[in-house]
């Protein structure tokens, strides 16, 4: 166990409640090893038939054959402790600057974002700066050039990649929520997240979460 105790949110709470209900298929208030393994695909961890067997094992600190609703409310505020544990640990290492803006400033989602769009502005400001220099040093024929590269990268970025990004951080956590109700699509789910594009890709919605908290 950790050295301090974990508070979990209402939210995590109900959240926790519905997964159980969710992978509890026989409504016996328990959840079996192949359940269990289900719901921990849906906490996006990729856990083996023997590996939930072993955790089963593990948890059920009754002996009834199968984690219940307390066991497993145990095991995940005992889990988020240690993470928060480590994240103290990450934090205490981290540059100055980055414990001053994230941890000093506390700024609301909206501010970081207004500060990301005026840096985005900023920089395009330079860009323009260097390319009015660029014309003035090497004529109007190569600044024509300069600018045309420049607004096809920025329509590419606009119109296709940023757009694409938005999709994926929408549509996968909504694919996988319903791939994983059943369980030939929980196997289905762990079985790609045990490989390397699968795992990369459960690193970047991770990432995709963070930059969205």
């Amino acid at each position: 166990r950790g050295e301090h105790a974990y508070v979990i949110t209402e939210r995590e709470l109900s959240d926790l409640w519905r997964a159980f209900r969710k992978y509890d298929a026989d409504g016996s208030g328990e959840l079996r090893a192949h359940e269990l393994r289900g719901l921990m695909g849906r906490l996006g961890m990729h856990v083996s038939p023997e590996q939930a067997e072993t955790l089963r094992a593990q948890l059920d600190v009754n002996n009834t054959g199968g984690i219940e609703f307390s066991e497993l409310l145990e095991w995940y505020t005992d889990r988020m402790a240690a993470y928060e544990e480590a994240e103290a640990a990450r934090r205490r290492q981290r540059s100055s600057l980055r414990v001053f803006w994230e941890d000093t400033l506390r700024l609301p989602r909206s501010a970081k974002v207004a500060i990301a769009w005026a840096s985005c502005w900023a920089i395009y400001a330079v860009c323009a700066w260097l390319s009015i220099t660029f014309a003035l040093v090497f004529g109007e024929a190569r600044f024509g050039a300069l600018v045309q590269s420049w607004g096809i990268a920025l329509s590419q970025t606009f119109a296709v990649e940023e757009p694409v990004i938005i999709w994926i951080y929408l549509a996968i956590p909504v694919i996988l929520d319903r791939l994983t109700t059943t369980e030939f699509g929980a196997e289905l789910v762990n079985q790609f997240l045990s490989t390397g594009i699968g795992a990369a890709l459960g690193r970047c919605c991770g990432l995709f979460k963070d930059m969205g908290a």
